[in-house]
């Protein structure tokens, strides 16, 4: 009885990793994952809000130091703020008139497109139930390489508890999704983004919020580790 259950086990073990080969497919477990890629990744945070240090800004560098805490020793972090580039400078989006001193958007789109960044957070105020016109300029805009594999994620901030933020996440991960870049799933909240309420300018007190913009961070940290960066080239 021993040797059959041996020979069952011994069989299992061998037609799952012809089946894992098969779909070329590789087994990270858990400890090895953390040591994975080589050097240190980069999670990039974008501010899509006209408003350089407020709310938006307030919410995404809470994500950055939960992303950060993951793995501090492997993890770097960045805040972009949109409202630092001319992305309104672009021929194709908005004329030839529209071009004046130059198309800024190649800096971002070279910051983006470093092969360290594995991780990118897009953060917006919600204007009207929609991105901001920044956010728009951007994706309007970037070259279909530069997200295409990263793992990103969504995160807005509205007037209210139910001020539309949701709209905002969907577009942004609609954004995302043409892109070709890697959402994470839902964590306890079911919602594949994050959603804050600025009260008073600020969402220091919104702990559910935060709390969401923090799992988010997380699960996108926590995939950037593992997944690697021509798992879609």
């Amino acid at each position: 009885m021993q040797r059959q259950t041996a020979r069952r086990q011994f069989l299992a073990a061998g037609a799952a990793a012809v089946s894992t080969a098969a779909l070329g497919l590789a087994v990270v477990s858990p400890a090895s994952a953390q040591d994975a890629p080589a050097g240190k990744i980069k999670i990039i945070a974008i501010n899509g809000s006209p408003r350089r240090d407020k709310t938006t800004a307030e919410a995404l560098k809470n994500a950055l130091d939960a992303a950060k805490a993951v793995a501090p020793d492997k993890i770097d972090v960045e805040l972009i703020h949109l409202a630092d580039y001319n992305l309104f400078a672009s021929e194709r989006l908005f004329g030839a008139a529209a071009v004046k001193g130059g198309d800024e958007y190649a800096k971002l789109n070279e910051k983006l497109a470093d092969p360290a960044v594995r991780g990118v957070i897009v953060g917006s105020p919600t204007h009207n139930g929609a991105p901001s016109a920044l956010i728009a300029a951007l994706f309007g805009q970037i070259d279909h390489s530069v997200l295409q594999g990263k793992i990103a994620g969504a995160l807005a901030v509205g007037g209210a508890r139910n001020g539309g933020q949701e709209q905002v996440v969907d577009g942004i991960n609609t954004y995302l999704f043409h892109e070709g870049a890697i959402l994470p799933g839902p964590g306890g909240s079911g919602r594949t983004g994050a959603l804050l309420w600025n009260q008073k300018d600020s969402v220091a007190h919104d702990e559910f919020g935060l709390g969401m913009a923090r799992g988010l961070a997380q699960r996108v940290a926590k995939l950037a580790l593992v997944v690697p960066a021509d798992a879609l080239k």
